[in-house]
């Protein structure tokens, strides 16, 4: 059970391009969270646009090493944001769409996740999405022995603004 949503994830599917294939620096981060979510039980996946056919054998290489699957629009005859989509590849990694995190770069494919039921995570920056999916699937400082709950880009100035002058959080009774 996610300690966080109270639903149960069970899968990680990120796209390709804008994510996985960016600086080094930062899709080796995504690359490390897709496989910290396999560590942790989650089936994972790539969902991209890419037009498939033989030149996408490169990414079709990465399941079973990366990913559990790879599922490209070209191939399957439709793409995202099209919510069929995000339920194939659901129903191909055996989980419930409601049990997958959905990671893309573009607003309106992860709109079309979450219409189809997943959680979607808009991608900006790599340590900006590995903090929110870490947090989705509990996989965050828990497992490193600290918070079960870290900061989140949308809950930082939140806390900070409930700091006091010495940087401490006051403890209300």
């Amino acid at each position: 059970m996610n300690e966080v949503t109270g639903a149960h994830v069970g899968a990680l599917i990120s796209d390709y391009v804008g994510v996985l294939d960016g600086p080094q620096d930062q899709s080796f981060q995504i690359f490390e969270l897709l496989g910290l979510a396999r560590e942790n039980g989650c089936r994972t996946a790539i969902l991209s646009n890419d037009p498939g056919g033989p030149g996408a054998a490169p990414l079709r290489d990465l399941v079973g090493s990366v990913v559990d699957d790879v599922v490209l629009s070209g191939d399957v005859g439709f793409g995202k944001p099209d919510r069929r989509i995000f339920e194939l590849v659901a129903r191909r990694l055996g989980v419930p769409t409601r049990a997958c995190v959905f990671i893309d770069d573009s607003p309106v494919n992860v709109w079309g996740a979450v219409d189809a039921g997943m959680i979607g995570v808009h991608h900006v920056d790599a340590a900006a999405t590995v903090r929110e999916v870490r947090i989705l699937l509990a996989m965050n400082e828990q497992n490193e022995g600290g918070s079960s709950v870290a900061p989140t880009a949308h809950n930082q100035d939140e806390h900070a603004h409930n700091q006091d002058e010495h940087g401490e959080t006051p403890h209300h009774e």
